[in-house]
């Protein structure tokens, strides 16, 4: 109901590095042409006017967003900065979670709590404001706590913006309960709006 411009949008980092994987990219394709590969265009830079570049070729893509260094595991898997972004409709403007990997000194992953933050655009291709900022992020102040891969429920947006809900997973074991890893959670976002 809210896509006025008739596009689809995807994010994604740019690799699987520390340095490229902080890097947010952009594609877009038009609503009916999304299994048309020809179709899909790739942000590549911000103009002055707010506007955005836009290329059919993945390699002219350009950087829409860096998040912060030092998040990326670099043993297992790369993992991070898989973000989520809804249109937020109390306030009229994109608002996107996002989460890196809480990693060892030496490079491993859930080393330590997971970073968390949330950042609004007026465009699905920003410019992009941090809006907060958590880099210990321990839900229920457990300390044990691993989560990561925030997500933002559209459908439980409060009509007067000034609460969401947040699903999210944990990467915790809790044996004497019974719960595996990647245990289902959701928490409720109080905003607080000037």
């Amino acid at each position: 109901a809210h896509n006025t411009d008739g596009y689809v949008y995807g994010y994604a980092p740019n690799g699987n590095t520390e340095g490229a994987m902080n890097q947010l990219v952009l594609f877009r394709v038009p609503t009916e042409r999304i299994l048309d590969r020809r179709a899909y265009e790739f942000f590549v830079a911000h103009h002055a006017s707010g506007a955005a570049e836009w290329s059919p070729r993945i390699e002219e893509r350009g950087v829409l967003h860096t998040f912060p260094a030092g998040w990326v595991n670099t043993t297992v898997h790369p993992y991070a900065w898989h973000p989520s972004v809804v249109y937020y409709p109390p306030l009229e403007l994109y608002l996107m979670a996002n989460w890196g990997m809480g990693c060892s000194p030496t490079g491993e992953w859930f080393g330590k709590p997971s970073y968390l933050g949330f950042w609004t655009a007026p465009q699905p291709w920003g410019p992009w404001t941090q809006v907060h900022e958590e880099t210990a992020w321990t839900p229920a102040n457990d300390p044990a706590a691993r989560a990561y891969q925030p997500q933002i429920a559209p459908k439980w947006i409060a009509a007067d913006g000034r609460s969401f809900w947040l699903v999210w997973t944990d990467f915790q074991e809790v044996a004497d309960a019974g719960r595996p890893f990647y245990s289902f959670n959701v928490q409720k976002v109080e905003v607080l709006l000037d």
